[in-house]
């Protein structure tokens, strides 16, 4: 009965955002809405989505029910095929990458507004930034291309043609067939776990189901690479999962110093792994060159000049050197940002046994997003996905990508003001240094930590609480 009452509520949210996300995509197409409203709806739909998210999380945080994994899959991907996405053009850039694509074409060669068909084609005027170069990874071309292929809208009479498309849904219609499949393969891989917890996130309804971002592409492979089993057993699987990952969005680098760590005992598999992962890289990488490096070029300048590490402490410091010197600084503050990474996790879990390479992914993943300055909501679906396991024990991992969508508040007035970034990354600190000190407290003080060679210490007493 419990499972049934459950359902119906795992069902509340897919089902409002559903139909906020239609009313906004129509609000969008309407010349009597502006884009401040447009987000404020959107903002007050995902507030709603959001409180029935904390009764899901309550009904569910001493029971754990027994729900199949088919019926979430089958959901997710129906839902995904029918919500539009809303306010965000990337999804049409990935399109018109793939376009390019099935017809031949190299897209790391192509400008969309110095190409001819950007004004031949309706739908091309939504791209994002369209006097530039893509920058996303071989693998995610690859996919992109695949959901041209597999989009009946774009053929015509054997003629494969994008401007075929009469509609909106038409044109997005074979990419949210792959990010569809993708999820329900991300399900799969929670089969184990409180997958419902993920599925009826706000920031999954948004961002994974809804404005399907790249970052979809990356979760399969975290979520393999990371699992106990295939890290420990499955050498081809865990170096395939690497590569992919890194071809499809370049996170999982910051987890490679974690690999080495945990496989110093056993350097033959490391070595097997790290060069399977390259190999990977590299046959998805070499076609697209040598194009892909100025690519390459233009996101990694494009990182230096709006990213930096520590923002407060890059203002103070730009204050001392002087404004001649901010590439200095930055790059002080990256690498002082890294060093922090390393320096905050191996400080923090100091017995290499006490914890799995996933606890210890983690926490690496949420002290990264903590120091970056700039946060798109979407750069925490990782950190939801890989921090399900432990929801019960720490609520950073679920909380932030739940609250993210009031960064939105940013793009309704186009500024970036200090004192609500201030007050945001205050509450998200608070429990990050929550959550840091129950992990050490029940690392260092419960029995079961001396008992368990993985991080299977913290579920168990958690379940003892």
């Amino acid at each position: 009965m419990f499972e049934r009452l459950l359902k119906i509520a795992l069902l509340a949210p897919l089902v409002l955002y559903g139909l906020c996300a239609h009313l906004l995509r129509a609000a969008v197409l309407s010349p009597g809405f502006t884009k401040q409203q447009v987000y404020q709806g959107q903002v007050l739909a995902l507030a709603f989505c959001l409180l029935l998210y904390l009764g899901i999380l309550w009904l569910t945080r001493k029971y754990s029910p027994k729900i199949s994994w088919i019926w979430g899959a089958l959901l997710v991907f129906v839902a995904t095929i029918l919500i539009p996405t809303v306010m965000q053009t990337d999804q049409y850039r990935y399109i018109w990458n793939g376009s390019n694509l099935v017809r031949g074409l190299n897209p790391y060669d192509i400008i969309p507004l110095n190409s001819p068909e950007f004004k031949s084609v309706w739908w091309v005027g939504f791209i994002n930034f369209p006097e530039l170069p893509t920058i996303y990874p071989a693998f995610a071309e690859l996919v992109f291309g695949l959901s041209s292929l597999i989009n009946p809208y774009f053929w015509d009479s054997g003629t494969f043609y994008p401007g075929f498309a009469k509609t909106l849904f038409q044109v997005e219609f074979g990419w949210s067939v792959v990010v569809g499949l993708t999820l329900a393969f991300v399900i799969y891989l929670l089969r184990h776990r409180s997958w419902w917890i993920v599925a009826c996130n706000p920031l999954f309804l948004i961002c994974a189901i809804g404005n399907k971002h790249i970052e979809i592409l990356l979760l399969p492979f975290i979520l393999l690479l990371l699992n106990p089993r295939i890290f420990r057993k499955q050498t081809y699987t865990a170096g395939f999962a690497l590569g992919l990952g890194i071809a499809a969005k370049w996170l999982p680098i910051i987890i490679l110093p974690l690999l080495a760590q945990k496989l110093l005992h056993d350097k033959k598999r490391l070595a097997e792994i790290l060069i399977l992962a390259f190999g990977v890289f590299a046959c998805l990488t070499i076609p697209f060159m040598p194009a892909i490096y100025k690519s390459l070029a233009t996101s990694t300048q494009s990182f230096s000049e709006n990213w930096v590490f520590f923002p407060y402490l890059f203002l103070v410091s730009q204050s001392i050197f002087g404004a001649q010197h901010v590439a200095f600084v930055k790059g002080s503050m990256a690498l002082i940002g890294l060093a922090t990474l390393l320096v905050l996790v191996r400080a923090a879990f100091k017995a290499k046994k006490s914890s799995s390479l996933q606890f210890y992914s983690l926490w690496l993943l949420l002290v990264f997003v903590a120091v970056s300055p700039v946060i798109n909501p979407w750069y925490l679906l990782p950190l939801l996905v890989v921090g399900v396991r432990y929801w019960k024990v720490l609520m950073t991992p679920i909380i932030w990508p739940a609250c993210a969508f009031f960064s939105q508040y940013y793009y309704v007035n186009d500024v970036m003001p200090w004192g609500y970034r201030v007050l945001f990354y205050g509450v998200i600190s608070l429990f990050v240094l929550r959550d840091l000190w129950v992990s050490r407290r029940r690392l260092f003080h419960t029995k079961v930590r001396s008992q368990e060679s993985d991080d299977s210490w913290l579920l168990a007493s958690a379940k003892q609480n």
